[in-house]
């Protein structure tokens, strides 16, 4: 092979050049591939210890995101004032028309509550188109009067009336252990009393009847429901005398509208037995 400088040939160099040459040319090669090799793996090591930019651009913003999540607490509904005014004026309303519906009964209730004490609440209807004005006339003129020795009388308009026309009569009281008045003779001082306020259609008084098949089951039936209690009503039960055979029974202290229906289921309640007939003071009775 010939120089191009000088057209010597190579193959004419001495033994020990050649062999200086290839050593050299080998180990030119060699470093060149041993640095390449190290250069990879400084590479390889830099890349193996490094976090992926994006990865680390999706961890921040998942610690961002946690940061900002509050906690919501729960909190009291909210009422306006103007709704919460209107609430309450629907509350006081409806307070006052249970007051008035319930008047009459928690008087009576409270009237015979009282131990031994019996009250004969009575009902009177006037009649005629005068019929609510009469009825505000007998309560103007006789609340707290005395009629007889019964009394004072606590008048008030019945809740029930869909007219307005019937008045309600509470303050008529009996000893339990004493005799029961005639029911005839109290309505006829009834209808005296309250005849100055205007005409009377009819007076009702609250005293049921009761009959039984049998002189035994009266008298246990007597036993059973003297004294007790019907809506918190004392009750006097007791053998109505003009009975011929001993098996009716007149039951005192009835609300004065109180139902025959109302009467016997309160008989049900009781597990009295043998009872044929029944009436109460607003109704005509029932047979069974």
């Amino acid at each position: 092979m010939a120089c191009e400088t000088c057209s010597c040939s190579l193959q004419q160099l001495p033994c020990s050049l050649r062999d200086n040459t290839n050593d050299n040319n080998s180990n030119s090669n060699n470093n060149i591939s041993n640095s390449g090799s190290s250069r990879r793996r400084r590479i390889a090591g830099r890349s193996a210890g490094r976090v992926p930019l994006a990865a680390c651009i999706l961890a921040t913003l998942f610690v961002v995101a946690l940061s900002s999540v509050a906690v919501v607490e729960p909190r009291p509904a909210f009422v306006s004032g103007q709704v919460l005014r209107g609430l309450q004026h629907l509350g006081a309303a409806t307070r006052q028309v249970r007051l008035l519906g319930g008047l009459v009964r928690r008087r009576a209730e409270e009237a015979s509550s009282s131990p031994g004490r019996v009250e004969l609440a009575a009902s009177i209807r006037f009649k005629g188109e005068k019929g609510k004005e009469d009825v505000e006339k007998a309560v103007a003129q006789l609340s707290g009067s005395m009629m007889g020795s019964w009394g004072p009388l606590q008048l008030e308009v019945d809740a029930n009336s869909f007219d307005t026309t019937r008045l309600t009569v509470l303050g008529i009281h009996f000893d339990l252990e004493s005799p029961a008045p005639s029911q005839q003779q109290l309505i006829l001082d009834l209808k005296s009393h309250f005849a100055p306020a205007g005409k009377i259609d009819f007076v009702n008084i609250g005293v049921g009847e009761v009959r039984f098949e049998t002189q035994d089951l009266t008298e246990k039936a007597v036993q059973q429901l003297n004294g007790s209690l019907m809506g918190g009503r004392l009750l006097r039960v007791a053998l109505d005398p003009l009975s011929t055979d001993g098996t009716r029974v007149k039951v005192f202290g009835l609300k004065s509208t109180c139902q025959w229906y109302e009467l016997k289921d309160y008989l049900k309640a009781t597990e009295v037995a043998g009872a044929v007939f029944v009436a109460g003071p607003g109704s005509p009775g029932k047979q069974r």
